[in-house]
């Protein structure tokens, strides 16, 4: 998967690569030319700070903080980083993911720029993901986040079901049951025989909440109920209905709930 050319001054940031994604920081400590060159990876780049240009043929695409940028594979460019330097936020899309998410639609052929709030704002948040509570962002998770995004940005088909589908029930069930480890959006969708962002905006206007956010709760709730029926130490009731660790239950709970595990566990003890 590909990564930005080494430069000077330019040091690689926080990554985490999932099996088709991976999500990638880089910092530009000083103004900087670099000389042209093409991905073989579709990606979307997040400016978070400074000021960078990407320069391909005649056209020149200038970024401020938070605008937003796509390029499709193969894109020769030349980038360009202004004199306080740039930090940058990028998400690299595996071709098997692309061939998933973009290339149904003609628009993902061509590069694109937004400085929309609703588009940069998605990014974001993942990027704090990122830098904050990166054990949360397994392929479910990180796929869930690019549909929300993709879906802001331009839905394909954009059909809104009327009455609920079948597959809804049984996207259900296969994340509650394999809550430690779900399928992820592209398989759930491909079951469903439907798009990934049809799927995620679907499933999302019938449960309630987006699938990644109904695991969640479908782990806090396997969490509470073994909490209250054993004795096992927190620290293994976390691995054994999918969080990465106790302190990552222990978010999950309070987001969920309001209370820790160890205050439900209590709780119910007395």
């Amino acid at each position: 998967m590909g990564t930005s050319p080494q430069g000077r001054g330019r040091l690689i940031g926080r990554r985490l690569a999932t099996r088709d994604v991976l999500l990638a920081e880089a910092i530009h400590r000083e103004a900087c030319s670099g000389p042209e060159h093409a991905f073989g990876d579709a990606h979307l780049t997040l400016l978070l700070r400074g000021a960078f240009e990407e320069v391909a043929g005649s056209w020149t695409r200038t970024m401020r903080p938070l605008s937003t940028s796509f390029s499709p594979p193969g894109l020769a460019h030349r980038d360009r980083v202004g004199r306080a330097g740039a930090r940058l936020f990028t998400v690299w899309l595996g071709r098997s993911l692309a061939d998933e998410f973009l290339l149904p639609s003609a628009f993902w052929q061509a590069p694109q720029q937004w400085e929309s709030a609703a588009v940069a704002l998605p990014l974001l948040r993942l990027y704090t993901e990122l830098a904050n509570t990166p054990e949360s962002l397994d392929p479910l998770a990180v796929e869930d986040r690019l549909a929300l995004l993709l879906e802001t940005i331009h839905a394909p088909g954009h059909i809104r079901e009327t009455r609920r589908p079948r597959w809804v029930d049984g996207a259900r069930e296969r994340i509650t049951d394999c809550a430690a480890a779900p399928p992820r959006i592209v398989d759930l969708a491909r079951e469903a025989g439907v798009h990934p962002v049809h799927f995620s905006r679907t499933f999302r206007q019938f449960v309630g909440v987006r699938p990644a956010e109904y695991r969640t709760r479908a782990r806090v709730a396997a969490g509470c109920r073994l909490a209250a029926s054993t004795s096992l130490p927190l620290s293994q009731v976390a691995l054994a209905v999918g969080f990465a660790d106790q302190s990552h239950m222990t978010r999950a709970f309070a987001r969920v709930l309001g209370v820790a595990p160890a205050a439900y566990r209590t709780l119910l003890s007395d």
